[in-house]
């Protein structure tokens, strides 16, 4: 074989390498278009254009065999695909656990009971009384002794009560006491009293007041004695005022027991010039002193 016919064999192979070596080269990198070519060898058409994003299949005709010649293909392959994996969210955390632990029951107790014949002891309970405000209006009277250095009596006394407020009650009193003086001579009086009871506890049943008043007073005296020592008979008119205290037991709403002491001055106010008392050595005086005690009741209305 001579040199000429050896050239016309090599050279359809040497154009066959050299096209996909000159496109490769024209093509830009990373152009998907340029990926791959397919040559069709011995058919003398040209190839399809390319398809993005498409798989390229080279087909080769075998070529007719040519001693001691070797043919290798290369195709540049696919991008592997872009796998994103993604961690799973974490699981929510477990409930809480809560323990409620009961109380342990108290222990047994153990009861004795004593029963004995005797009946329970009574007791007795004094409850507040609350005085109405309408029991404003009341009557009182007392029994009263008069015991003094100069006269000795006793009598009764009746009284209008006006209690405006529980702590505070007025009385309107007139009485008549009978007796001796102090010159032994029978003796009558009447007061008129006006006074003032101030209640400490008036809620209770037993109830502590303090007394205080004036009184002007008309006494008549006869018999033997006195200044001159013969028979007389006179009259006197007194002025003076009383301190005391006092208890009222009030039994229910509208009626309640009264006892109480009261002291008393006086002085004579009339216009006899004669003294009303005259002792052994002839001292005389128009001013007398003494204590009441007193015992009576009261109705409220």
């Amino acid at each position: 074989m001579t040199r000429l016919t050896r050239l016309a064999l090599v050279l359809p192979f040497a154009a066959l390498f050299a096209l996909p070596q000159m496109a490769r080269a024209q093509c830009a990198e990373g152009d998907i278009f340029c990926a791959s070519a397919s040559i069709s060898i011995g058919g003398g058409q040209p190839a399809p254009p390319p398809v993005p994003n498409a798989r390229v299949i080279v087909t080769t005709r075998p070529a007719p065999p040519v001693a001691n010649q070797q043919v290798i293909i290369t195709t540049q392959p696919a991008p592997p695909p872009r796998v994103i994996i993604q961690a799973a969210p974490p699981p929510p955390p477990p409930p809480p656990v809560v323990v409620i632990r009961a109380a342990p029951p108290p222990p047994p107790r153990t009861v004795i009971v004593v029963r004995t014949n005797q009946p329970p002891p009574q007791q007795v309970i004094v409850e507040p009384l609350l005085i109405s405000t309408e029991q404003r209006i009341g009557v009182h009277g007392h029994i009263g002794a008069m015991v003094g250095p100069d006269v000795q009596m006793g009598g009764f006394t009746g009284a209008l009560r006006l209690r405006p407020t529980p702590h505070l009650a007025f009385d309107l009193g007139l009485g008549v006491y009978a007796g001796q003086d102090y010159n032994g001579r029978d003796r009558i009086e009447v007061p008129v009293t006006v006074d003032a009871l101030f209640f400490v506890n008036p809620l209770h049943r037993m109830q502590f007041y303090l007394l205080a008043g004036v009184g002007v007073s008309r006494a008549r005296t006869q018999g033997f004695g006195g200044f001159g020592g013969g028979y007389s008979s006179r009259s006197y008119t007194h002025i003076g005022g009383e301190l005391g205290l006092g208890l009222e037991w009030r039994l229910n709403p509208h009626f309640a027991l009264t006892s109480d002491i009261r002291t008393f001055l006086r002085t004579r106010v009339d216009s006899n010039p004669e003294p009303e008392f005259v002792n052994s050595s002839g001292e005389t005086t128009n001013v007398s002193t003494g204590a009441l005690l007193t015992f009576g009741g009261t109705i409220y209305f």
